[in-house]
């Protein structure tokens, strides 16, 4: 199981998941989910409305850098 937490300034962060249990984890993805400074998903940003699934590493990277720009 891959999973890691990532927290920017403007109160954002996210989380990062690769297991049998994620979308997309059996082939290898990874699935991003927006956070709150509480560790809390968030479901209403211009990102995404839910968790993003079935990631590539430069998929993941991308978000990332969204996520910061919120």
């Amino acid at each position: 199981m891959t999973m890691a937490r990532f927290m920017f300034p403007n109160g954002y962060g996210a989380s990062v998941v690769r297991n049998e249990y994620s979308y997309g984890g059996d082939q290898g993805l990874y699935e991003v989910a927006v956070i709150n400074s509480n560790g809390e998903l968030v479901y209403d940003t211009p990102i995404t409305s839910d968790v993003v699934g079935w990631c590539s590493s430069d998929d993941v990277e991308e978000l990332l850098i969204a996520i910061q720009s919120l």
